[in-house]
């Protein structure tokens, strides 16, 4: 549904609003991102986690129903009217390319989550996933135009630089955003009291998309903000790791600030950047812009997953160092659930506290390098002009590279 609607404005705005209005979306993603935690934390301190899943029913009815009953059926860009029967063009959908894709995925992400690489089964299904990821390539190949995922986008330059952008922010944002609550609750507070302590990184990240859309609406042009966002929020989450059980309240509410603002001023400019390219062959703008989600998507899976195989074979070792005779069993309760640190001993709690916080640190040096590793993909992108892009896409030009 989320790609449907960034195909959509491409269909219904020029791309010179375009700034405000993926700014907008961003600060709408910014804004869920901060009720999320809330609630989950008040769903889990007052009735049951299950709750995290069930409110996703009566929302989605509601997105559903508003779609059916206010978007018009038009047709995608630059698209040619299909005249086969329904079920002929549901068959002829890339279904295999599909499968395929879905299995590399997963393969991919649990070896991740799980770690431990001398495990056998992780490297069954590290060598597994390279096996599906050929053969998905193989097959996408074979279906040219009409593969799921069409190879010829990653001959285009802007298309693999912001397709690498949107991997390495969501590794460095989710990763973050998921295990930064933790910090807090280690420290004592309740699952809502930390929804509410993240505050300052979610609210610099809606701000920050909000002005960052304004300049690029009053001046044209996102490259500069592209590389000096993900440059701006690496300065943060290094900032994060020096964090530790003294740190001030006013040290952790800047560092925030520091690193929410420099995910938020860049984070939708990499699907704008993709229509922006694609402007003179608008046709290829719904392929484009799925596929950028879909790596969005398989980054913060990644994010998530590499963080949580990090986090817990560093706290493996952190614990023996600090809590030496916490036993086993307990270890593993620790692993499972933070609360679990306030049933301790009191003579047990300090230490394991300083353990789960060193833990902690390693997702913000997971984080440092996925920045700079964004900033170095967004320098592959063509800078265009979006107050100028359109125009330029009606008249023939040359093109130099694919």
């Amino acid at each position: 549904m989320y790609t449907s609607i960034l195909v959509i404005f491409a269909q219904i705005t020029r791309l010179e609003s375009r700034p405000i209005l993926m700014g907008s979306f961003g600060a709408v993603f910014g804004v869920s991102s901060v009720l999320g935690p809330l609630l989950g934390g008040v769903f889990t301190d007052h009735a049951t986690w299950r709750w995290c899943f069930y409110i996703n029913l009566p929302i989605g009815g509601i997105s559903i129903l508003t779609a059916i009953l206010f978007q018009p059926a038009n047709s995608p860009p630059g698209s040619v009217t299909d005249p086969r029967p329904t079920l002929e063009k549901v068959a002829s959908l890339d279904w295999i390319g599909g499968l395929l894709s879905v299995s590399t995925v997963i393969c991919l992400l649990l070896p991740l989550q799980w770690g431990g690489w001398n495990d056998k089964v992780i490297v069954s299904l590290f060598v597994v996933f390279t096996v599906l990821l050929i053969a998905f390539i193989a097959w996408e190949y074979r279906k040219g135009k009409d593969a799921m995922m069409p190879l010829s986008l990653f001959l285009n330059r802007s298309q693999v630089g912001a397709s690498l952008n949107v991997i390495f922010s969501r590794i460095a944002f989710l990763g973050a955003n998921y295990y930064l609550p933790f910090f807090y609750q280690a420290k004592g507070r309740s699952a809502s009291q930390s929804g509410v302590d993240i505050l300052p990184f979610m609210l610099s990240l809606i701000l920050a998309s909000i002005v960052g859309s304004g300049f690029v609406k009053r001046t044209g042009h996102y490259y500069a903000f592209l590389i000096i966002g993900p440059l701006f929020a690496s300065i943060g989450a290094g900032l994060l790791i020096t964090i530790n059980e003294r740190t001030s309240s006013a040290k952790l509410v800047g560092y925030q600030i520091i690193f929410g603002a420099g995910m938020g001023i860049s984070v939708q400019l990499p699907m704008l950047a993709i229509q922006a390219e694609y402007a003179d062959r608008p046709c290829m703008v719904p392929q484009a812009t799925s596929l950028i989600m879909f790596f969005q998507m398989l980054g913060g899976s990644i994010g998530v997953a590499i963080a949580g195989s990090v986090f817990n074979n560093q706290l493996s070792k952190e614990l023996p160092k600090y809590a030496p005779s916490l036993p086993p069993k307990m270890v593993q309760l620790v692993k499972q659930s933070v609360t679990i640190i306030f049933e301790l001993d009191p003579t047990l709690r300090s230490g394991v506290i300083h353990a789960y916080i060193k833990a902690l640190d390693y997702i913000f040096i997971v984080a440092v390098p996925a920045c700079i590793l964004c900033a170095i993909a967004s320098a592959f992108v063509r800078s265009w002009n979006v107050k100028t892009r359109e125009e330029e896409s009606r008249k023939p030009i040359q093109r130099t590279e694919p």
